[in-house]
């Protein structure tokens, strides 16, 4: 496992903040993160005319990015949620 653990920073950054990442996607950042940044991605993949079924899946893409970044900046300044 050891060889590996580079490989597997990715999974380790949102496993350390899981609990936090959950509540705040379900309290707070459905309605910030999800609606904004989609209708944020929807507008731009229109103005350089994609098809709907490519902005469909970029869309949430965006969403689990900013998701991803946010529990990415929690572990890069050491702040984990415990219970």
């Amino acid at each position: 496992m050891k060889a590996h653990r580079k490989y597997l920073v990715f999974f380790t950054i949102v496993g350390m903040n899981s609990i936090f990442i959950y509540l705040f996607i379900e309290i707070v950042g459905n309605r910030w993160f999800t609606e904004y940044a989609s209708a944020i991605a929807s507008g731009l993949m229109e103005i350089i005319q994609t098809p709907v079924a490519i902005t469909s899946v970029v869309a949430p893409l965006c969403v689990f990015g900013l998701e991803w970044g946010l529990c990415y900046f929690l572990y890069r300044k050491k702040i984990f949620f415990k219970l």
